[in-house]
């Protein structure tokens, strides 16, 4: 699995239907802005909340017939589960990044932080 501080010039992050989820993600979207790479991301939640996140590209979340034509232009696509929001991302992007393995993770940091930590 390729580690989010390998270069990589144009990130996509695809966030969950879940608000919170959708914030932890941002923690991610935000530390790999400032490290250089230009992200994008696709969220529901989070177009709407875009002033928020001033300087940071928001898109409407990614609906099934847009995966194909919209993520193959991006070198990585970063979701947090594996089949949400796009389903087989894995298997529909060749850089796929799938932050799952950080949720499951017995740990006693708490999610912000290991998603933080990873993306450094």
């Amino acid at each position: 699995m390729q580690h989010a501080n390998e270069p990589v010039l144009n990130v996509a992050v695809t966030s969950s239907p879940a608000l919170g989820d959708s914030l932890l993600l941002m923690t991610v979207a935000r530390n790999l802005q400032l490290s250089g790479k230009r992200v994008t991301v696709f969220s529901a939640h989070m177009n709407a909340l875009r002033a928020w996140f001033p300087g940071m590209d928001m898109r409407p979340a990614l609906k099934d017939d847009d995966v194909n034509t919209l993520l193959p232009s991006f070198d990585t696509v970063i979701q947090l589960h594996a089949d949400r929001p796009v389903l087989r991302l894995e298997q529909r992007h060749p850089n796929a990044i799938v932050l799952e393995h950080l949720c499951r993770a017995r740990s006693p940091e708490a999610m912000a932080a290991r998603l933080a930590h990873y993306c450094r």
